[in-house]
């Protein structure tokens, strides 16, 4: 299995307590990226950027710039992302996939041409090319079933499962696997990944006590009750959208920790109790290739968030890398 640590982005110093959001460009420290890790995800809500082309460039040239370690990740964003750049929702998805055809375009095509409902390019020579071949690998988030089939139909994106409870998962990987076969894909564990967000320290009592309050200001304020705050005002932008469609996947505001590990949301305890939780997921969902660890919560200072990187890289890891060679 492959296992990466997720964190907002690579740089060279402490930014606790000085890291916006949305992260700005000027955090992104292209040298500490190109000198450090073995590999880096760029994260890019396609829909809330102007320009795909753009979009296109820059990550070829971070390819360029890490020798071949970019890791393209893409998704649509929540609805007060929306808000916040007064895009129509209803675009979205629509946005999403048209701005994704013209990154692929741009990067396999020797001139891109494409005349969208969005966006339109004539015989453009994008430069740079990638640094690998024929461009970095692509991972697509997707929740819900038309953004799950939207991923199965395009060879080689792997599907990025996460922020839903382990059932609502499950019925997720059946339904793209059975979408892969209708679509002639071949689907294999390498082609999921599985995020979720990840505590662990010495003891049981200690790792939820150490976590507790980040995890409810994460989930509970910026999740639940910012999103919550904002449907409102998306809903009077977008008359014909309705509150189901609209709010939060799970009940973040309302729920406590406890609950939320026991649906599978996030993994606190020990490193034994992080590993067995996490194989009990694993099992349940028919095996994945990939596992990514959100090692931050809220405003988590930045020493806890390495502690917690470092158990998790000397006790976990180690025993996921070990089932890829069982499996080989």
């Amino acid at each position: 299995m492959q296992v990466f640590t997720f964190d907002f982005v690579p740089y060279g110093k402490d930014l606790t307590g000085r890291l916006k959001y949305p992260v700005g460009r000027e955090n992104y420290e292209s040298e500490v990226a190109a000198k450090t890790y073995e590999n880096h995800v760029e994260h890019n809500l396609l829909p809330l950027h102007g320009h795909p082309l753009r979009v296109a460039e820059e990550l070829a040239m971070l390819d360029n710039l890490t020798r071949g370690r970019i890791i393209a990740g893409f998704v649509r964003g929540i609805p007060r992302e929306y808000l916040a750049l007064n895009i129509p929702l209803r675009e979205g998805r629509p946005r999403f996939e048209e701005a994704l055809d013209v990154i692929l375009k741009a990067w396999t095509s020797e001139l891109l041409n494409h005349d969208g409902q969005f966006y339109h390019y004539k015989d453009v020579d994008m430069w740079p090319r990638p640094y690998q071949s024929p461009h970095p690998p692509v991972w697509v988030g997707a929740i819900g079933p038309e953004p799950t089939r939207n991923v199965a139909k395009r060879p080689g994106v792997t599907l990025c499962s996460t922020f839903q409870p382990t059932a609502a998962i499950k019925k997720q990987l059946q339904l793209f696997r059975d979408a892969c076969a209708e679509f002639g894909r071949p689907c294999s564990a390498n082609d999921i990944l599985i995020a979720r967000h990840v505590f662990v320290a010495e003891s049981q009592k200690e790792a939820e006590k150490l976590c507790k309050t980040h995890f409810e200001y994460y989930f509970q304020h910026l999740l639940g009750k910012v999103n919550n705050a904002a449907i409102q005002r998306i809903l009077d932008m977008n008359p014909e959208l309705t509150f189901d469609s609209v709010k939060t996947p799970y009940p973040y505001d309302v729920t406590p920790m406890e609950k939320m590990r026991d649906d599978g949301f996030v993994l606190v305890g020990t490193p034994d109790r992080v590993y067995q939780d996490l194989m009990a997921q694993y099992q349940e969902y028919g095996g994945f290739g990939t596992f990514m660890a959100i090692v931050r919560m809220g405003a988590m200072p930045q020493e806890l968030v390495l502690n917690n990187v470092r158990l998790f890289g000397k006790e976990v890891i180690p025993r996921l890398h070990a089932l890829e060679a069982k499996a080989a």
